[in-house]
């Protein structure tokens, strides 16, 4: 949201860029169908994005609704065609694979030694598919690697300490 209040603000912003991973909850709400009731939720390496109702989403909803909250209380709605299309005017939208994750993780750290998380990764596959290399684009990462680490150390092809499961504390002297 804080993208979106920036733009508003006069933050020179063309598009703003919402990336999802294969649940795809944020994606299904720019093709006029935004229903709950039978969807399945597929596990991730990135479990915050491991959702079916996002608040984000309804927050930016409600926000684009100019405070009216009766469409976003809902579990599931058609969106209005002229929501629809403040939606499409000012956001893009994606979503990628786990698998694409990793490799966006390695591609990065080889080219430039930074270390994406899986939530950043998304959002580099995404915009990286979406922008059209036409102007800068500015990803905001806001989840240390750490959280992911047997993801991370997939994507650098690294391991753990020899005996040392990814998921226990490791001792530190």
């Amino acid at each position: 949201m804080s993208a979106v209040y920036a733009k508003q603000m006069g933050i020179p912003i063309r598009k703003l860029i919402c990336a999802s991973n294969h649940n795809h909850i944020v994606v299904d709400v720019t093709t006029e169908e935004y229903d709950l009731r039978n969807r399945l939720l597929v596990a991730s390496d990135s479990p915050a994005m491991d959702i079916l109702k996002s608040s984000h989403l309804e927050r930016f909803l409600f926000d684009t609704l100019n405070g009216d909250g009766r469409l976003v209380r809902d579990l599931f709605f058609k969106v209005p065609g002229t929501l629809l299309e403040r939606i499409q005017h000012n956001v893009l939208v994606g979503w990628c694979f786990n698998a694409e994750c990793l490799v966006a993780i390695h591609d990065v750290h080889l080219s430039i030694g930074y270390i994406l998380d899986m939530h950043t990764a998304v959002t580099k596959v995404v915009s990286d598919r979406l922008h059209g290399q036409t102007c800068p684009v500015v990803i905001s990462s806001t989840v240390h690697h750490g959280k992911f680490a047997p993801a991370v150390l997939q994507a650098l092809q690294l391991q753990g300490s020899a005996g040392t499961p990814l998921d226990q504390p490791v001792s530190v002297h």
